[in-house]
């Protein structure tokens, strides 16, 4: 009989609850967050155990509104996609033909993101998945190319034939961030097939097939030209170290500061004409960041998150900071309480492809 008890008893402690990792991610990290919450309350008299509590709770809050963020992103794209219906009568917008060598100055054609080269190291990622993204998360595949139409993507056929991009970095880079994070998610259909292979659309400015010698004549106008930023993070790089897509370009956070500057709803930094403005005002940023006339801004982690950003843009700190005489020289300088004026319209001029 006792035999019988044991093992009734074994029985019994095998088929005991599951252990906590058969839940699901998302309920087990709140499980961690909650109980590292716990522990940081708990311990809050003991300042060393309090200081590693809440250091591992903020980095825990830090991946769950980063998971979130990238998930509401995700998922509302991904159903938007899927539940889309192309109506019969909406049809599709007629792109231009296809870019090549021969193309013509002021022409307009298509071109895969993947063929486009850029002609700066870096982009805003805030400023990116905040303002640019939406232009693709929300809309069919018409309006899609509609927007693309408009917003179109200047280009120079350089002297090796292949085109550089020398502005619109950013609406290049959502879109092929779009593809990558969302549409290639989408499960095989005739739509998803449509918005991978949507192209850019480009305008050639200047084609420069076959004009220079050598390729550092090419790119020592390109520099007089002002048509390429050869720095990173504020230090000097080589064109031969460019990435080789829009792709590849890394986030400068400071940049996304000072764009995210100029389309908050009272602007602290007026939009010019003037090539890589807002990279000028993130080197001058950097120097401010050195200098410590912003702690604020250096205690910030989710530098890549558009409201976190704008955030800080209307702070005291950072309004002093691009107020201050010595940004007085940069593009776009305001005075205190001075309102920004409309973004100007920047023309091409024709005479700059003369060398």
């Amino acid at each position: 009989m006792s035999l019988i008890r044991y093992l009734f008893f074994f029985f019994f402690l095998m088929i005991r609850r599951p252990p906590r990792s058969t839940l699901s991610s998302s309920s087990a990290a709140s499980d961690v967050y909650k109980r590292q919450a716990w522990n940081y309350e708990v311990s809050h008299n003991h300042s060393s155990k309090a200081a590693q509590a809440k250091a591992a709770l903020d980095d825990g809050w830090k991946k769950l509104k980063l998971w979130q963020r990238s998930e509401d992103v995700y998922t509302k794209s991904i159903l938007q996609l899927r539940t889309h219906v192309r109506p019969a009568a909406e049809g599709s917008a007629v792109l231009p033909p296809t870019c090549t060598a021969e193309s013509a100055v002021g022409s307009r054609c298509s071109v895969a993101q993947n063929l486009v080269r850029p002609t700066q190291f870096e982009v805003g990622l805030a400023e990116v998945l905040g303002n640019k993204i939406q232009f693709f998360v929300d809309q069919p595949l018409l309006a899609i190319q509609n927007y693309l139409l408009k917003k179109v993507i200047p280009v120079i056929v350089g002297n090796d034939g292949r085109l550089y991009q020398i502005d619109g970095h950013h609406t290049t880079y959502a879109m092929q961030w779009w593809k990558h994070n969302v549409v290639s998610k989408m499960p095989p259909s005739v739509a998803r097939s449509e918005l991978l292979s949507l192209p850019l659309v480009a305008e050639i400015k200047c084609n420069w097939t076959s004009k220079f010698s050598s390729e550092p004549e090419f790119w020592s106008a390109m520099k007089e030209k002002n048509f390429v930023l050869l720095e990173k993070q504020g230090k000097p790089m080589n064109p031969s170290q460019l990435p080789a897509t829009i792709g590849e370009l890394t986030d400068n956070a400071l940049r996304s500061l000072a764009g995210i500057a100029e389309i908050v709803s009272s602007p602290c930094i007026a939009k010019t004409c003037v090539p890589f403005a807002e990279f000028k005002w993130a080197d001058h940023l950097r120097g401010q960041i050195s200098a410590g006339n912003m702690p604020h801004w250096q205690s910030i982690t989710q530098t890549d998150n558009f409201t976190v950003v704008a955030g800080y843009v209307n702070t005291q700190e950072f309004q002093t900071v691009v107020h201050s005489t010595s940004a007085t020289k940069l593009p776009g300088y305001l005075q205190p309480s001075q309102p920004a004026p409309p973004p100007p319209d920047c023309p091409w001029n024709a005479t700059s492809c003369n060398l």
